[in-house]
């Protein structure tokens, strides 16, 4: 019989000036994301939490500030496949996704720019 494989379901997540619980569930069935860093302390839920899976993992992805017709800042975790629980280190990176009122094709120069953070994670298995 082959061994059956637990993925973790709760993240917590540090970096410098960064704390971040990631739950890929609740009790209601959606995914939530505490984040508390340069943006403040915000919490997010279900559609607001983009989640894209890539060869080397899972991109975990919130918006955390908003300035309409000038900028977005998005804050972006990387998790890497893991079976069970785990202690292990990764990258986050806060982006600054710069717009108009005429839509990002009247920026001049990079729309995106980039502030990377070396994160410790801990990967739990849990029951909601």
């Amino acid at each position: 019989m082959a061994n059956s494989v637990t993925r973790p379901n709760l993240f917590q997540i540090r970096g410098r000036g960064l704390r971040v619980t990631y739950s890929t569930s609740s009790i209601t069935g959606d995914p939530l994301l505490s984040y508390s860093g340069i943006y403040g302390d915000q919490q997010f839920r279900g559609e607001e939490i983009g989640l894209e899976e890539t060869a080397i993992g899972m991109l975990v992805t919130v918006t955390v500030n908003r300035i309409p017709d000038a900028e977005s800042a998005l804050f972006t975790m990387l998790l890497p496949h893991i079976n069970g629980d785990a202690k292990f280190k990764s990258v986050a990176f806060h982006t600054i996704a710069r717009t108009s009122i005429g839509g990002p094709n009247l920026v001049k120069g990079p729309i995106e720019s980039y502030r990377p953070i070396i994160i410790w994670c801990m990967a739990q298995v849990v029951d909601f």
